[in-house]
C-alpha cells in the first residue's frame, strides 16, 4: 500500500530546516513547519475517508439484495421463473414485513 510513501512525503513537504552535510547532501529534517503538517495529514485522512465514502455509496446502490434474508435477491432473467410461484411468494414476504409491526424492546 502506498501508505507509508505517502506520509513519508507529506512529512518531507513539511520540513523547513533540513541538515546538509560537507558533500551537500540533504539528511534528516531538523524543524518542521507543524501547522502544514497538521493540515496536509488531515487532508490527506479526510481524501480518503470521503474516497471511502463515495465507494460504499456506491456500492450500495448497486446492490441487488433489496431486503434482508431475500432468498431471490440474486437471481438472473435467466434463473429467475425456475421456482414455480416464486413471485407470489416473494410478494406475500414483502407484505408481511410491511404489515408486521416493530417488536417492542
Amino acid at each position: 500500500m502506498p501508505g507509508p510513501i505517502i506520509g513519508g512525503a507529506a512529512i518531507d513537504a513539511s520540513c523547513i530546516l533540513w541538515q546538509i552535510d560537507a558533500c551537500g547532501e540533504t539528511g534528516s529534517c531538523w524543524m518542521y513547519d507543524n501547522d502544514q503538517l497538521r493540515y496536509t495529514l488531515h487532508g490527506i485522512a479526510l481524501g480518503v475517508k470521503c474516497a471511502a465514502t463515495c465507494l460504499y455509496a456506491a456500492a450500495f446502490l448497486t446492490c441487488k439484495g433489496k431486503l434482508a434474508g431475500d432468498d431471490n435477491a440474486y437471481e438472473t432473467d435467466e434463473n429467475q421463473g425456475e421456482r414455480e410461484g416464486s413471485g407470489k411468494e416473494k410478494e406475500e414476504r414483502v407484505e408481511m414485513l410491511r404489515t408486521t409491526p416493530a417488536a417492542a424492546t
